[in-house]
């Protein structure tokens, strides 16, 4: 924080002192693939040094909103500190979970009391990546039981040939629907097989980004070398 101050003082640096919080945001976005990097790398060193680099740009953040009189670090801190004992009743309170499912169990119920009466999509940044939004969707509309908009895993696979057949080579020559109706299967086809994937507890994000590098380095491995020059 100190040497935040330096930087946006009258003596820092020009850059740092134009910043805003929203210039400062593709690079909290960078920074947090990054550091989703380093621990698919499974490297300490690295992660060590992206997590000191994205929580530059919390102090970045934080400072400049200290110097506007909206909020300090205190604040910042003094928030999670306050939300993670609320949202902990099953350790810092009487109630009991001795499992792993029980925990969760507590922690929804307590968000839900601190939220009674809002949105229940209130707090899913629409900027999140599409798969991790679906998922995110999805675990808030359950945790207020509402049965309209949440589909078992048997219901979301049964939908997803009937999608599929859309995009079959025999279909799309007979095809007179617009291109706005192809498109709307088409997201369907994805929400069902990302909640899908997530009702398996796997993460379609992680699946999507971990079958990427499989199929980089798989491409990669199978390039041809330089061709050699006929004389």
């Amino acid at each position: 924080m100190q040497v935040m101050r330096v930087l946006l003082g009258p003596s820092g640096c020009a850059w740092d002192r134009a910043q805003s919080a929203s210039s400062l945001a593709p690079y909290l976005l960078e920074e947090t693939y990054e550091v989703l990097d380093a621990i698919d790398q499974g490297d300490p060193r690295s992660l060590c040094e992206e997590l000191g680099d994205l929580l530059f740009q919390v102090v970045f953040q934080t400072e400049l909103a200290a110097q506007e009189g909206r909020f300090v670090m205190r604040d910042v801190i003094g928030g999670i500190h306050d939300k993670l004992v609320r949202r902990h009743p099953h350790v810092f309170a009487d109630v009991d979970a001795k499992d792993v499912d029980a925990a969760i169990r507590s922690w929804e119920q307590a968000k839900a009391e601190e939220r009674r009466g809002r949105d229940p999509l209130e707090g899913v940044p629409k900027q999140l990546p599409a798969l991790l939004r679906a998922v995110r969707v999805e675990e808030k509309l359950r945790a207020v039981a509402d049965a309209r908009w949440t589909l078992t895993p048997a219901q979301r696979a049964a939908r997803i040939p009937e999608s599929l057949a859309t995009f079959m080579p025999e279909a799309s020559a007979s095809a007179d629907e617009s291109a706005e109706a192809i498109e709307a299967r088409a997201g369907e086809l994805l929400l069902d097989t990302a909640l899908l994937v997530a009702s398996r507890g796997i993460d379609p994000e992680s699946a999507l980004r971990k079958a990427l590098e499989r199929w980089s380095a798989t491409a990669q491995n199978a390039a041809p070398g330089p061709q050699a020059r006929s004389s």
